[in-house]
Formats: C-alpha cells, sequence, structure tokens
C-alpha cells in the first residue's frame, strides 16, 4: 500500500510499506542509511557544479 507520494521536479517518489514487511530491522536501517547517504552525494555534486 502506497503510504506517501512526494513529487519533487522531474520526479514522483511513492513510498510504500509493503516494500520493507520481511525486512529485519538491521536491513531496513542498512537501507535507510544507503539511500541517505546516496542522498547526500547528490546533493553535495549539485553544490559542486552550482
Amino acid at each position: 500500500m502506497v503510504v506517501e507520494t512526494i513529487s519533487i521536479r522531474d520526479g514522483t517518489y511513492h513510498f510504500d510499506d509493503e516494500a520493507y514487511k520481511d525486512q529485519t530491522p538491521e536491513q531496513t536501517a542498512r537501507i535507510i542509511r544507503n539511500y541517505s547517504e546516496f542522498i547526500t552525494r547528490c546533493l553535495l555534486q549539485k553544490i559542486k557544479t552550482a
């Protein structure tokens, strides 16, 4: 079930609570950490090219 939809510039992001239902808390934490690091790298790259 999609619990939230966010539109940012050219993208639409759907957050689905089913995506993580079979994950352990450690796996979920790792996924969130990896995604957060990815977003941080993208933002830092954007700042460098601005």
